[in-house]
C-alpha cells in the first residue's frame, strides 16, 4: 500500500487538524460541531484542487464523515499510486482541447466543440448533430466549473456505452490567451503532479501555467505510453 501523503503546506494541514480536533471533541448536532464540520468541508474542498496524495491520517475525519469525492480519490490512489498528470492521462478515455458551447442543469450537462482530440475517438461518446461532444459533470462541483464560450483541456471517463463524465475539477484545465500565446492554467501547483513536464512557471496564486503547444506536444509524444 502506498504511504505518500499530501504535499500541502503545513499551515494548511494544521487548519484541518484543528478542525478535526474541534469536531471530535464536540457533541454531535451541536452548533459548534456543525460549524466545525462545515468549515472542514469548505477547507478540504479548496485544498483538494492542490493535492496529489491523500491527507495524513491525523488530518482525516472518520470515513463516514469524509465527502465522496475525497473517498473516490483516495480509493483510486490506492489502486493506481500517486496522482500525476501522466496517470490522469492514462486513465482518461478521451483527452480533448474543447470550446464550451452550452452548460445546462446547473453545470451538470455540458456540450463542447472539440478543437483537438489527443486521445480516444469522439464517435465513442454522445454528440449532437454538429459533432459536438456531450458529457456529464460530477455534481459535487459542477455548478462552478464550466462557462459557455471558454476553452479547456478535458480528461473524460466513460460511465456507460456512450455517456462520458468528468469526475473532478482537477481533470479540467482552463485555456487562456496571454500575449498572443494560448496557455493552460491549472490549480495543481505541486511539481510532482506534473512529473517530467517542464512547467513554464508557477505564479503567486498557486496556478501552474504551461504553454498549450508545449503540453499538447508532450501528450502526443506520450500517446503510446498512455494507451
Amino acid at each position: 500500500m502506498f504511504q505518500y501523503y499530501s504535499e500541502l503546506p503545513e499551515d494548511d494541514l494544521n487548519i484541518l487538524r484543528q478542525l478535526k480536533h474541534s469536531i471530535e471533541s464536540s457533541s454531535k448536532n451541536t452548533s459548534e460541531y456543525c460549524h466545525s464540520l462545515n468549515e472542514y468541508y469548505d477547507e478540504l474542498s479548496e485544498m483538494f484542487q492542490l493535492i496529489t496524495d491523500p491527507l495524513p491520517p491525523d488530518c482525516e475525519l472518520e470515513e463516514s464523515l469524509l465527502p465522496k469525492y475525497y473517498l473516490d480519490f483516495k480509493e483510486e490512489y490506492q489502486r493506481s499510486g500517486p496522482y500525476t498528470f501522466l496517470n490522469d492521462c492514462r486513465s482518461a478515455k478521451l483527452i480533448a482541447f474543447v470550446q464550451v458551447i452550452s452548460v445546462k442543469n446547473r453545470g451538470a450537462k455540458v456540450t463542447a466543440k472539440p478543437l483537438s482530440i489527443l486521445k480516444g475517438q469522439k464517435d465513442e461518446f454522445e454528440s449532437d448533430c454538429f459533432g459536438n461532444i456531450k458529457f456529464n459533470v460530477y455534481t459535487a462541483w459542477s455548478y462552478a466549473c464550466f462557462q459557455k464560450g471558454e476553452k479547456a483541456l478535458i480528461l473524460l471517463e466513460k460511465v456507460s456505452t456512450k455517456t462520458a463524465i468528468i469526475w473532478s475539477s482537477s481533470k479540467k484545465f482552463e485555456v487562456s490567451n496571454r500575449d498572443g500565446i494560448e496557455i493552460v492554467m491549472a490549480k495543481r501547483a505541486i511539481k510532482s503532479y506534473w512529473h517530467d513536464i517542464n512547467i513554464d512557471k508557477i505564479n503567486e496564486n498557486n496556478l501552474v501555467i504551461i504553454p498549450w503547444k508545449q503540453l499538447e506536444t508532450w501528450i502526443i509524444n506520450n500517446l503510446q505510453s498512455l494507451s
